[in-house]
């Protein structure tokens, strides 16, 4: 905005003006092009899948998180993803995996889902019998893979790190 749009507002009144003794030169808020760009949900799980970011968490901003993760409302649209095979079946996730997986949490942010706890509470990237596997995929990565996403939900909440 130029310069010459700033506008004189009286404090009291709140009328424009200009040499009024109780003026004060006021600069309009800025415009966002996207709201959606500025806007960040600090209880997106999406948020937190590095882990220097939940370190800086205290225990009780932890637990605040678990209980109040983002969940999308029921009108929500996943995005959609298209399958490799011929048909051009496409897939999105499913909101009904998240009550039948409580752990599960999708972030917006990301467009993936997550484990919530091991997101939270983990305190490697590497994990198994002498650490040398990484965590990846519902941890410290959105999982997107969909065409077998229940049978991987199953196979993360029977990991022993979970």
């Amino acid at each position: 905005m130029p310069v010459s749009d700033i506008a004189e507002v009286d404090c009291a009144s709140n009328n424009v003006s200009s040499g009024v003794a109780n003026t004060r030169t006021v600069d309009p808020a800025p415009v966002a092009e996207d709201f959606n760009q500025v806007r960040k949900n600090i209880y997106d799980i999406g948020n937190y899948c590095q882990s220097n970011s939940v370190r800086s968490l205290t225990n009780e901003e932890k637990i605040s998180l678990v209980e109040n993760v983002w969940k999308p409302q029921p009108v929500f649209k996943f995005p959609s993803t298209f399958s490799s095979s011929s048909s051009n079946h496409t897939r999105s996730f499913q909101m009904k995996w998240l009550e039948e997986f409580e752990w599960l949490a999708y972030s917006e942010e990301k467009s993936g889902s997550f484990c919530k706890y091991c997101v939270i509470f983990s305190h490697s990237k590497n994990v198994g019998k002498g650490d040398h596997q990484l965590t990846g995929a519902l941890v410290t990565q959105a999982f997107s893979n969909l065409k077998k996403a229940k049978e991987m939900f199953r196979k993360h909440e029977n990991c022993t790190y979970h």
